[in-house]
């Protein structure tokens, strides 16, 4: 469903963090009560799950982007530090673009920044907390800026950086940075509302119903609404594949909640509560449920992953919880970049000057500006 761009921003969120600790509060308060997805990602210094994972989409992000895998490997990133991360899929805009929004809180530096490239480290420390506080939002908005396509300018009067050229095209067009969070989306409107606080939909009623019947915890949490079919909806235009499954296993839910836990490379745990529109079809549910998750499982889970899955019907929703032990292969396969064949070079290989895309050139929908913002430094 996501595209390889969209997965490489959410490397600018999580990859990044990978060395963050864990705050009280969340950011779900940025997503709006009309959305039709959202995940939460709590992120924990010392998980030995999440940093494998990390490590790995590391690799696999940065390969992909590069369009190969000999490259040198990418270790240790140390930019930025976020306490917690959260992505939300939103109901399509009149172009029928389904809207996306990114979230997450910062920590104050600990002014040490750096990158490990191969066998080559690249650090820098700054003492001053202060500083390192300022430097750190400064290198989070340099590179929002990159993935929005805004090449650099003053800080706008409500804080909201946009490119309403690729907004149009209904990709992440709109951030705003602060010390203490980040926002990007789509649609400079959504940045806007999430800023405004006008956000809702984790702390509703039927969501906090959901989510109170998943173990406390787990790495990430995610919901889903299907009251007006809009999740279905979704799913629909995907005309094969695992998307089709899940069509099936929806059935007659309207909300579904979901936590994963990711012990380390070879264990994972996962819980599953889907909410009926009727609590009479708790049943048929359950039923329906036992009988396509075995027949996903069987087409697209990797054959070595051992699993133990466990049903359990409760007053009002189904409940599904989830070992998965042998996940190492799963994971490796995952993330391993394909190779593209190349395309073949047009005209006679000569060029007349910077081409689209080149060094010298900015790109079509890039937005430039005239001057840098305050204090903003050049990588």
């Amino acid at each position: 469903m996501l595209n390889s761009k969209t997965k490489i921003l959410c490397l600018i969120f999580l990859v990044a963090s990978a060395r963050a600790a864990c705050l009280a509060g969340d950011c779900t308060d940025t997503v709006p009560t009309d959305a039709i997805l959202f995940a939460h990602l709590d992120i924990k210094e010392q998980d030995p799950g999440q940093k494998w994972i990390f490590s790995e989409l590391t690799r696999y992000l940065i390969a992909r982007a590069q369009g190969e895998e000999g490259r040198p490997a990418l270790g240790e990133i140390n930019l930025c530090r976020f306490s917690d991360f959260c992505f939300a899929l939103l109901p399509p805009d009149s172009q029928d673009h389904v809207q996306m929004l990114m979230a997450a809180n910062l920590l104050s530096s600990n002014g040490s920044f750096g990158v490990t490239y191969g066998d080559q480290k690249f650090q820098l420390n700054v003492r001053n907390t202060e500083t390192a506080t300022k430097t750190q939002t400064q290198l989070l908005t340099y590179l929002l800026g990159i993935a929005c396509k805004i090449s650099s300018g003053s800080v706008p009067e409500d804080g909201i950086f946009s490119n309403p050229v690729i907004e149009k095209k209904g990709k992440f067009s709109a951030y705003s940075v602060s010390d203490s969070r980040a926002v990007m989306a789509t649609n400079r409107q959504i940045v806007k509302a999430a800023l405004d606080g006008k956000g809702g939909l984790a702390s509703s009623p039927s969501c906090r119903e959901a989510m109170s019947l998943l173990p406390k915890g787990m790495d990430m949490y995610g919901y889903a609404q299907n009251d007006r079919s809009s999740l279905s909806k979704l799913l629909s235009e995907k005309k094969n594949g695992w998307y089709t499954f899940v069509l099936m296993l929806l059935g007659p839910a309207k909300r579904i909640g979901l936590a994963l836990d990711v012990i380390d490379k070879d264990q994972s745990s996962v819980a599953l509560v889907l909410v009926p529109n009727n609590p009479q079809e708790i049943h048929e549910l359950r039923v329906r449920l036992e009988q396509t998750l075995g027949l996903l499982m069987a087409q697209y889970l990797d054959p070595q992953i051992k699993s133990a899955i466990q049903y359990e019907e409760l007053p009002g929703a189904v409940r599904i919880n989830a070992k998965l032990t042998s996940t190492s292969s799963f994971w490796r396969e995952a993330f391993r970049v394909k190779s593209a064949p190349r395309a073949p070079a047009r005209g006679n290989g000569k060029t007349k000057g910077p081409q689209q895309g080149s060094v010298g050139s900015p790109p079509q929908d890039s937005v430039e500006t005239k001057h840098a913002p305050e204090g903003a430094t050049g990588l």
